[in-house]
């Protein structure tokens, strides 16, 4: 499951640390957090190919969200 707090999620990959969408800006990124956040959205699953320095609404175009129906505690 890929909701808000996975986006935000710090990550190692090759022992450099990341942001999961660290190809986008730290605003864009805040501004998807946000939004899944308060409409209670994770990211359906598929395949996306996100562009670096794509903007919130390029997001918003090319991801697919879906209503977390089950909150964990």
């Amino acid at each position: 499951m890929i909701d808000y707090n996975a986006v935000d999620q710090d990550q190692y990959i090759d022992g450099v640390h990341r942001k999961w969408f660290d190809m986008i800006r730290e605003t864009e990124r805040e501004k998807l957090v946000s939004y899944m956040k308060e409409n209670k959205y994770e990211i359906a699953p598929g395949t996306y190919h996100l562009r670096q320095g794509y903007k919130f609404d390029d997001l918003l175009k090319e991801l697919k969200f879906e209503v977390i129906t089950q909150m964990g505690t």
